[in-house]
């Protein structure tokens, strides 16, 4: 252990040795080193031969797709005949693996993550990976280290992040279902500005191994389809407990979540949440077709109500200093998480090892986001992370209370329509705001973990807006019910850049 080294790493934790200790120091920090070294290296099968591209100029217009794939699966299952999409933060053997960064350049995964495993076995055919934010760090569609992706509604407009693509493979056709990630709205944003189906899970309803992290606490993968039903038949392909896993439940019992797509609206008990249809959480044309399609729910018998939750309005600031905090631990230990290196992801960490002398590479949005959070870990140490998910339990209570009347609550998925696409020469401010501004109703659910689905509604000014039902953990069957039952009532078009 030479002394230079250990004067940086003590200077690093705040310590200033002593003489004695500077003495005593290097033989016992070097003891501990030597047990290192003797460890066995990390094991790294040989990854199947996969054939894979980029995609050809012309061929994906709108820039869904980071790699190509043609990846048969079994020959008989559940998802026989229809394509799947995967974000590109999941492990695919054989095909390389960006999440959305340059800093990941070069990374194969050599196994596949538990959930392609499991979509290959109920015979889906993957067919590639899709574009997303830069570590997932936006709920808009240009950080991307691929460019930004394009809205199938408007290509000027975003099409959500951070599992952009992954919507707009769905929307386009390009591929019949996609798995997203969902950590404040990733899932749901982007499916709700491309009009389609995307589903936000019960908290470790669905493993999350061989998946890249952003919080353990948070982290959500989940289906994205056009309709309902598919959706449903993709969480029974893709849920599961997984001992491995220790964001896991086993405590959630599966349903027949296809079957709830065909129960009537008859007696479904709706209530809308007025905090999420306030300034700032609804726009007047999402809040009036919000409001349309729950009349037309009532109209064929659902119970539908007004009601109050008044911490919802704090919800997002309650979870924005657990992603804050998240975002920043994540990368101290490599991208990976501590504790959560039993699977493929402890290789893309050995990958981004030594990151911070390519920083200036990540997004500028993803730069505030850290900078912001290691200025608060300075002046306030760890106890914001803390407070976040104490006041998330009261969070969690508040909606559980509210749930004890009603199967569902309802309320927009994004306040807005799909924002204009900010011009390259766009402020760092505006860039910002228009990667935070989606996800005002959507992040509170990923810290308290309910399960919720975004269904397109209708269309305003030409563009989809989404209608967001939770329920109670572990009922995801009552999440179908109620988006099968809007489609049933509901209109609703294909994008015009393919219909």
């Amino acid at each position: 252990m030479q002394s230079e080294d250990l004067l940086q790493a003590a200077a690093s934790l705040g310590m200033t040795l002593t003489p004695a200790e500077r003495e005593a120091m290097p033989a016992l920090v070097g003891r501990l080193m030597a047990g290192l070294s003797a460890l066995a290296p990390l094991p790294r099968p040989d990854a199947p031969i996969r054939s894979w591209s980029r995609p050809a100029r012309g061929e994906d217009p709108l820039n869904a797709f980071a790699a190509l794939t043609g990846i048969e699966g079994a020959a008989t299952g559940p998802l026989v005949g229809l394509r799947i999409a995967l974000k590109d933060t999941i492990a695919l053997a054989g095909v390389p693996m960006g999440n959305g960064t340059s800093l990941l350049d070069g990374f194969t995964p050599s196994e596949d993550a538990p959930v392609v495993t499991h979509l290959l076995a109920a015979g889906a055919r993957i067919v590639g990976k899709t574009n997303c934010e830069c570590l997932c760090a936006s709920g808009a569609s240009f950080t991307g280290v691929n460019g930004p992706v394009l809205n199938p509604w408007d290509p000027t407009r975003s099409a959500g992040g951070s599992s952009s693509g992954s919507a707009v493979a769905v929307a386009t056709g390009q591929a019949d279902l996609a798995v997203g990630g969902d950590q404040g709205g990733s899932i749901r944003v982007p499916a709700a500005l491309c009009g389609i189906v995307g589903l936000k899970p019960t908290f470790g309803r669905i493993p999350y191994l061989g998946v890249a992290t952003v919080d353990p606490s948070l982290d959500h993968i989940g289906p994205m389809a056009r309709t309902a039903r598919l959706a449903a038949r993709m969480l029974s392909v893709m849920a599961g407990h997984d001992p491995r896993d220790p964001r896991g439940s086993p405590d959630l019992p599966a349903a027949d979540w296809e079957a709830a797509c065909d129960l009537p609206a008859a007696g479904l008990r709706v209530a809308l949440v007025r905090e999420g249809m306030a300034p700032g959480r609804a726009t007047s044309e999402v809040a009036a077709a919000v409001r349309a399609a729950l009349d037309r729910l009532a109209g064929i018998g659902a119970e539908v109500r007004q009601i109050q939750v008044p911490l919802h309005a704090r919800g997002i600031d309650i979870w924005m200093p657990v992603i804050l905090y998240g975002t920043l631990a994540g990368l101290w230990t490599d991208g990976v998480g501590a504790g959560l290196t039993r699977d493929e992801m402890a290789t893309m960490g050995q990958h981004l090892s030594g990151w911070q002398a390519r920083g200036s590479e990540l997004s500028d949005v993803l730069r505030v986001l850290l900078l912001a959070a290691e200025v608060a870990r300075r002046k306030h140490g760890f106890t914001p992370y803390f407070q976040g998910h104490a006041e998330g339990r009261a969070l969690r209570a508040a909606y559980d209370a509210a749930l004890e009347e009603v199967d569902v609550l309802a309320m927009p998925t994004v306040a807005g329509l799909a924002g204009r696409l900010p011009d390259p020469e766009a402020s760092l401010q505006a860039r910002f705001d228009a990667a935070v501004e989606t996800t005002g109703n959507t992040a509170p659910f990923n810290l308290t973990g309910h399960p919720a689905i975004t269904v397109p509604c209708g269309l305003a000014d030409g563009l989809p807006v989404g209608l967001m039902f939770v329920a109670r953990h572990g009922d995801e069957a009552a999440l179908f019910r109620a988006a099968a039952a809007v489609e049933a009532v509901t209109q609703m078009p294909a994008p015009p850049s393919w219909g």
